[in-house]
């Protein structure tokens, strides 16, 4: 058997993407989060209540908000969203802060630079978008992930905040980049 290529091909997401969105954010939340989020939340995640979620976002008009598909040996392998950040507090500090809202790879495509070309469109879109800085919040205990960002040059700032995922509170902190 040939072994699989590693160039990822990133592409503007569309309506027709919604179901292999939802599939890749359910399926990488039920790998990644095992052990840090409760597993009855991840075990209660739906492809079809995800789907209608990715059918009305990228129904929308772009704006200020982007998402893009990497694909990977003829198949979605992943996304990211970027766009203004959501944190009132950056924005106060900084008006033009942008923020990568999300960042998902398939588990068979991690370690292919899926994750690397990804974040390139993002942050060169938010760099000619004139956001500056940019932000990420990760949930604590997603090691890699924090390991990704730092290899990008992504630093905590030092702000922290509580998900209640049913009950049981996940702790994110949020990473920034500056000079995107």
């Amino acid at each position: 058997m040939a072994e699989p290529s590693p160039a990822a091909i990133v592409r503007d997401a569309r309506p027709d993407d919604a179901h292999a969105l939802a599939e890749l954010h359910v399926r990488t939340w039920q790998s990644t989060y095992v052990g840090i989020v409760p597993q009855r939340v991840l075990d209660g995640l739906s492809v079809e209540r995800r789907e209608a979620y990715w059918r009305e976002r990228l129904a929308e008009a772009a704006g200020d908000r982007r998402t893009w598909v990497a694909e990977a040996d003829g198949m979605p392998a992943g996304f990211v969203t970027a766009g203004r950040t959501r944190d009132d507090d950056l924005r106060a500090e900084a008006p033009d802060a942008g923020e990568v809202y999300a960042i998902y790879v398939a588990t068979w495509a991690q370690g292919r630079a899926v994750g690397r070309a990804l974040m390139i469109v993002a942050l060169d879109w938010l760099r000619r978008a004139g956001r500056n800085p940019v932000a990420v919040w990760v949930i604590v205990g997603n090691d890699p992930a924090i390991r990704f960002y730092e290899q990008l040059g992504f630093r905590p700032d030092g702000a922290r905040q509580p998900i209640d995922f049913d009950g049981t509170p996940v702790d994110e902190i949020r990473f920034r980049l500056r000079d995107a």
